[in-house]
């Protein structure tokens, strides 16, 4: 029986997920693989040189519908092999992006959102640049000396391929490169960081054409998402972004690569996650709420698969104040969502439970939950995502063979 509304989806894990891109691209280089793909979603094999190309927030829904109003889209789909897969719980990046570079579930490696609450340092942390979450740009954690990877102990895919021999190449926004979640994603890899996505697609075609095999090369881009956040998932202007690294993906990579690094090679493209259109006038917001503020403990970071830390007295009053609003939101106790398989199977990280603390809220529709703001924002982002809608957890997974 399923924990969640038909209107949400679970994470496939173990079957049509992304966690299983990192063990399947390990088996395609004869590594050891515990919870490859089904059989059928990639080619079976005899590859030397396997490009797994991650477009941020691309999620299915949108893709289908560039397919059906961008010719070089609709082309570029034509020449692989298309299938939907599922994102993670939460489907956000730091999340996902996780998963995807290792195989592991939420739950085993730990990252079980952007802002999670680390007991260790007793506080909310932003886990992408790592500072505490309602102080941006403050770098104390770090410069106190604290090393992130101690709290996420997860051996990347990059590690387990360059220790075999595998050559592993990670291209990025070099404003990314050498931040504590890239440190933690491209252990192992040699990272190169990138501009746009002419230069991204240019040094893809490069390093395929010059670089010895067996060879691995993992390409990520995060324009889509930050347009997708500000103008909105299927806007003109996301529609736009798509097309056009279509065209230089299509026209600086698939049709520039020469006989030779077309041969043994095998192309990946795929999300982290998807976006959501959300609106203001479904939030749940802190500020409006003071029964809600009085009663937990550390203040909601993500928008639309929320932890709430309760004061042990409160709980059944917090189940009263969400249950108000079933049409916006699914409350779970974390147990259960643990239990159930939610944010996957395995060994659990030891601290997921105290991470994620009493109930779990998965926002419905267009809703969210907000917390403390100091100020409210003047133009409200209209695109989110960490949730379990169709628009957020189905991802696309094409497979081009050269």
């Amino acid at each position: 029986m399923s924990l969640i509304p038909g209107d949400l989806v679970e994470p496939d894990y173990g079957g049509c997920c992304l966690t299983g891109i990192a063990d399947s691209v390990r088996g395609l280089f004869g590594r050891p693989a515990r919870n490859p793909l089904p059989a059928g979603l990639l080619p079976a094999g005899g590859f030397d040189c396997v490009v797994q190309v991650t477009l941020d927030a691309l999620g299915w829904e949108q893709l289908m519908a560039h397919q059906a109003a961008s010719p070089v889209v609709a082309r570029v789909l034509a020449r692989g092999q298309v299938s939907t897969i599922t994102s993670v719980l939460p489907s956000t990046t730091t999340t996902a992006l996780t998963s995807l570079f290792t195989g592991l579930a939420p739950q085993e490696h730990g990252m079980l959102a952007h802002s999670l609450y680390l007991r260790e340092l007793g506080m909310l942390v932003d886990l992408l640049r790592f500072h505490p979450a309602m102080l941006p740009g403050h770098r104390g954690i770090l410069a106190g000396g604290t090393e992130p990877r101690a709290f996420f102990a997860v051996r990347p895919l990059f590690t387990d391929l360059a220790e075999a021999g595998i050559a592993a190449h990670a291209l990025m926004r070099r404003e990314l490169i050498g931040t504590p979640l890239s440190q933690i994603h491209l252990a192992g890899a040699q990272a190169t960081g990138v501009v746009a996505a002419s230069d991204l697609c240019v040094s893809l075609r490069r390093l395929v054409e010059t670089q010895p095999r067996p060879l691995f090369i993992s390409a990520y881009w995060d324009a889509i998402d930050a347009i997708a956040h500000v103008h909105g998932p299927g806007s003109a202007e996301e529609g736009a972004e798509v097309s056009a690294f279509f065209t230089l993906f299509e026209g600086e990579f698939l049709d520039r690569l020469g006989p030779a690094a077309r041969r043994g090679t095998l192309v990946l493209l795929t999300a982290d996650h998807g976006q959501a259109t959300v609106e203001e006038a479904q939030a749940l917001k802190l500020d409006e709420h003071p029964d809600l503020a009085d009663a937990l403990l550390l203040p909601p970071a993500d928008r639309r698969t929320t932890y709430l830390h309760v004061r042990r007295e409160a709980l059944d009053a917090v189940r009263g104040i969400l249950a108000r609003f079933p049409e916006r939101f699914h409350v779970l106790e974390t147990d259960a969502a643990l239990r159930g398989g939610l944010f996957g199977g395995g060994t659990p990280h030891p601290e997921a439970r105290v991470r994620m603390g009493d109930l779990v809220v998965l926002s419905r529709g267009r809703a969210s939950i907000v917390g403390h703001e100091k100020e409210r924002p003047p133009h409200p982002l209209p695109g989110r995502h960490g949730g379990a809608t169709p628009a957020e957890m189905l991802v696309p997974l094409v497979a081009f063979t050269l």
